[in-house]
């Protein structure tokens, strides 16, 4: 019975984390804000969101983290390097929320 417990609540965790995913290295392309404070919506060169939006939103209400996310996107745009977004496609069927970011070095 213990095993069978145990085997349910590692499958229960593995399908938590399994919606979140890492895009591939990519260079930033256009970016753009509109009236939200701290917000910023990014194309990747290359990538798209698989949602309705093709762009990753960062924005404060999904990502704690918003205006260090955005300073990262800009200096990696600035310094031509490429980014890894974190993101979970099921979150949303219209957006792709910026969860996490990745700088080349």
């Amino acid at each position: 019975m213990r095993n069978f417990i145990l085997v349910i609540v590692i499958g229960f965790m593995g399908s938590i984390s399994a919606a979140q995913k890492w895009t591939e290295w990519r260079e930033v392309g256009i970016f753009y804000t509109y009236t939200k404070a701290d917000s910023l919506y990014v194309y990747l060169e290359g990538e798209r969101c698989p949602n309705e939006k093709a762009y990753y939103a960062v924005e404060p209400g999904q990502n704690s983290n918003a205006k260090q996310t955005i300073s990262m996107i800009l200096a990696a745009s600035a310094m031509k390097r490429k980014v890894r977004i974190l993101t979970d496609p099921e979150q949303s069927t219209v957006m792709c929320y910026v969860l996490g970011l990745q700088v080349s070095p």
